[in-house]
This record gives structure tokens, C-alpha cells and sequence, in this order.
């Protein structure tokens, strides 16, 4: 259906389970129910032809040598149609029962790109990192792209400084037009002083609502908790009684189609490539919202 209605891309989430401290995910109804990222992702090009399918985002509970022979797989199962989110992940009962150490999560991380780009592009690889290391390697078949783009999920500082380090483009989920603002800025001057010339992917998932007006669109949304969310994870300043709702637009965007092509221009005005449009918190309407989308949105970015 998305990709009849003119969508670029869709994209899955990626957990082995949500632990019971971790279950406020904004939509879902049932936590325990997950369904496998790369099988889903598998199943979706099996019944499409143009559409990207990406991981928003991949997390380190998998081996390396795995994950490169599943995306490369994809990749010459979809003609070269898949994007690679990846990120550190944040839940510590996650890892703790993958047997995976939560302090190693961010290197693991690392060293799962940089394993997956050698075997993607040669033979009898061998590796010694701090967290993997093996000899003599080859992954068949290789992608068929001539580069699968592998965009770094993250909110912080650091996970600029890391997107732009080892990754080909940056995918923050929701983070308000202020604090994107700043770190894109960072971002460049960071690819400046590397001398980054080639391309990078700025993408960018807001909580999105969609509605006959603003007021409508709204109610589909726990602004409660986006308040709450944006001072954890410090996208505002102050305490969550002073936040307002201007200061959560882009982190939110909600409204008519007119209404949400204001706030993609704005995405627009700032360098961003890639809009994941995030509607879980308004499930039971969702198909209605992808042709609202389609048809009022995105002929509009053509």
C-alpha cells in the first residue's frame, strides 16, 4: 500500500524483546509482541518492487559477521533497496540476556559497521577489534548496491560526532527543530574539519499526527509524556512545567497536510533528506493517515 501511494521508504524497528521497565512505546498495546526486524523487513520486498525498506534502528544483539551476511542478503533480494540504521541501543535487560556486555554496546556498534563494510566489499577479511576479532571471511553474495547506506541512530552529541566518524548519514528520532538545528551545525563543522566531502544522510523520525486540524491531529498524542521525554533526554531546557508546545515542534509535528507540509519544509530548510513519518501513537487510523500523507504531503516534495 505505501509504495502504491508514492511512499520512498519504510522502515521497522529492531528489539529482541522490550523489557517491562521499557514498555511506554507510544502506539504499541502490546510490548511483548515483536516481531523480527530483518524477517519483516524480508517479507515486505517479497511483495514490493521499489520501495526502501530500512532498520530504525539496528541494535549490537547480533553478530557482525550475521549482520552483514542478512543486509547483504537483502540487498540482492531487494536489487539493492535496503538502508541500514543502526544504534547503540538503550535497554540494559535487552543486552543482559543477549549476553551481550551494555558497557561494549557503543563499540560493538562500531566495529559491526566497520566489519560489515570490509565484507561487503572484499574477500578473506580478517578482523581484531576489542569486542570481535576472526580470520579469513568472505560473505557471498555481496550487495548489489554500489554503497548500502549505513545511517547512525541518536539524539546526543556524541551520536553526531559518531554518524559523521563511521557512518553515512545521522537518523535522530524525535528531536525538536532547536536541538537539530545545533547539532547539524556541529555536524558540518565536524565534516569540515575531517574533510568529509561525499554524501550524508540527514534523516529525521517525529512523532507525527494527522488530523482535520491542529486541535484534532493533537489528540492522538501524549503531549504529557513528549514533555516529559524531551527533558530526559535534555532536547529542552528547564523543567517539564515550563516546556511548551512550540518548544516540542519537530520532535512533533501534527496537523492537516497542510499543516505537516510546514513543518517538512522546515526539515527541508535545514538540510534534512529523509522524513520517517513515526505514526504509532495513532494506530487505529493509520491507513487513513498514509493517504492523507500521500496525497497531500508528499506530491508537494516532488
Amino acid at each position: 500500500m505505501a509504495e502504491d501511494l508514492g511512499f520512498d521508504s519504510i522502515w521497522v524497528r529492531d528489539h529482541l524483546f522490550i523489557s517491562s521497565h521499557h514498555t511506554e512505546h507510544a502506539g504499541i498495546t502490546d510490548a511483548r509482541f515483536v516481531t523480527e526486524s530483518t524477517l519483516t523487513l524480508a517479507a515486505s520486498l517479497g511483495v514490493t518492487s521499489k520501495i526502501k525498506l530500512g532498520t530504525a534502528v539496528l541494535t549490537p544483539h547480533r553478530h557482525p559477521l550475521k549482520v552483514a551476511q542478512i543486509f547483504a542478503t537483502l540487498s540482492y533480494l531487494s536489487n539493492g533497496r535496503v538502508i541500514m540504521g543502526v544504534g547503540a541501543g538503550y535497554d540494559p535487560g535487552e543486552f543482559s540476556a543477549a549476553g551481550i556486555p551494555f558497557d561494549q554496546r557503543v563499540q560493538a556498534i562500531q566495529e559491526t559497521v566497520e566489519i560489515c563494510k570490509l565484507c561487503w566489499s572484499k574477500d578473506d577479511v580478517s578482523y581484531h577489534g576489542e569486542v570481535y576479532a576472526f580470520r579469513d571471511v568472505t560473505i557471498e553474495p555481496k550487495p548489489p548496491q554500489k554503497t548500502l547506506p549505513i545511517w547512525y541512530g541518536g539524539l546526543t552529541v556524541r551520536s553526531v560526532e559518531r554518524a559523521v566518524d563511521f557512518a553515512d548519514g545521522w537518523l535522530p528520532s524525535r528531536i525538536p527543530f532547536g536541538k537539530l538545528e545545533e547539532r547539524l551545525k556541529h555536524a558540518q563543522a565536524l565534516r569540515k574539519e575531517l574533510g568529509g566531502n561525499g554524501p550524508f544522510d540527514i534523516a529525521v523520525m517525529p512523532q507525527t499526527a494527522v488530523g482535520t486540524s491542529a486541535e484534532a491531529a493533537l489528540r492522538w498524542i501524549d503531549v504529557d509524556k513528549a514533555k516529559r521525554d524531551a527533558q530526559h533526554y535534555k532536547m529542552v531546557k528547564g523543567e517539564v512545567a515550563d516546556i511548551r508546545l512550540d518548544d516540542l515542534k519537530g520532535a512533533l509535528i501534527w496537523g492537516t497536510a497542510d499543516d505537516l507540509c510546514r513543518y517538512v519544509e522546515r526539515f527541508v530548510e535545514l538540510g534534512v533528506s529523509h522524513i520517517i513519518f513515526d505514526m504509532r501513537s495513532s494506530f487505529p487510523v493509520f491507513f487513513e493517515n498514509l493517504r492523507v500523507l500521500s496525497e497531500g504531503v508528499l506530491p508537494r516534495f516532488r
